[in-house]
């Protein structure tokens, strides 16, 4: 099935909503709760951006225009796709997405994001010159990568 994106205003209840049931239903099987899918860190953000396949959730970007506790400068905020979902370009496409719509909304501006997995530097890589210029990244992989609390995506002989 092919993937479709769609942004979402999450200041509207709904897309708030949906946004958090699917973080939930990502970290409540494995019993622990990631920051990055805590409600008072994204709900500081004013939109995301979905993948979806057949209407359901599988990847969300979100976007925080005046930063996260109010820094003033514009973030990247969660980066997350299913395992399921992994190395089918979903990611690159909601990073790069994102700072365009950041760029969009506030300007020519440095974007904050912070690299919570190693696998993170393979999509900062793959965005064009022009976007990977405008990130202030901070590499907090280095002090613990969340990614050792998700399992791989299952092999499919």
């Amino acid at each position: 099935m092919p993937i479709n994106y769609q942004p979402l205003n999450l200041k509207e209840k709904e897309h708030l909503n949906r946004v958090g049931w699917f973080f939930h239903g990502e970290w409540e099987p494995r019993g622990i709760m990631p920051m990055l899918f805590d409600s008072a860190r994204w709900g500081q953000c004013g939109e995301a951006v979905v993948a979806e396949e057949d209407g359901k959730i599988v990847g969300v970007v979100t976007l925080a225009f005046a930063g996260i506790n109010n820094s003033g400068q514009p973030t990247i905020d969660t980066v997350y796709v299913t395992p399921s979902h992994w190395r089918q370009g979903i990611g690159e496409t909601l990073f790069e997405m994102g700072m365009r719509r950041i760029l969009e909304v506030v300007g020519d501006v440095q974007v904050s994001c912070d690299l919570q997995t190693r696998r993170m530097l393979g999509l900062v890589a793959k965005l064009p010159e022009e976007l990977q210029s405008r990130l202030d990244l901070r590499h907090s992989y280095q002090y613990g990568d969340i990614e050792d609390s998700f399992s791989p995506p299952s092999e499919e002989p």
